[in-house]
């Protein structure tokens, strides 16, 4: 986690290939699978956070909630 404006979404969206550096290069290992949720999930009628946490079912069992924020 990083402070407004220090480049995570950038650095997502690098990662994802929706955007080009202004210069350099960037890898990550070959047997790496990248997945994400987006911030926003308009198709869905909770947060994005509870989404993810629903997938963990032992931990949502457990009463695993959202992080405060």
């Amino acid at each position: 986690m990083g402070k407004n404006g220090c480049g995570k979404s950038t650095l997502l969206s690098l990662l994802k290939n929706e955007i080009s550096a202004d210069g350099g290069s960037m890898t990550y290992p070959g047997n790496w699978q990248l997945a994400w949720v987006n911030q926003e999930t308009p198709a869905l009628p909770q947060p994005a956070i509870d989404y993810v946490i629903d997938g963990d079912r032992e931990y949502r069992q457990l009463g695993g909630r959202a992080p405060a924020g």
